[in-house]
């Protein structure tokens, strides 16, 4: 375990988090309020699921696949949309 530990507030949208998980080689990210609070932990496994759930993965459904721009509010734009 490091000292420095990665954080991500209770606020971040989901793009932020990914982002720190990946830039950071982590698999697990607490997540605190505006004092430092634990509010819970965030892991690579709890996005998976995201992603298995919003794309319909384990159920028949049809498929939507779209292309994002390198822009973190992409994704978020695209939800919008749909």
């Amino acid at each position: 375990m490091s000292r420095r530990v990665i954080t991500v507030s209770k606020t971040a949208r989901v793009p932020e988090a990914v982002a720190l998980l990946r830039k950071y080689s982590i698999r697990h990210l607490p997540v605190v309020d505006r004092r430092g609070a634990l509010m819970g932990i965030i892991t690579v496994v709890d996005l998976l699921a995201a992603v298995i759930e919003f794309m319909g993965l384990l159920t028949v459904s049809s498929r939507l696949d779209v292309r994002l721009p390198k822009r973190p509010e992409a994704f978020e734009e695209v939800l919008r949309i749909i």
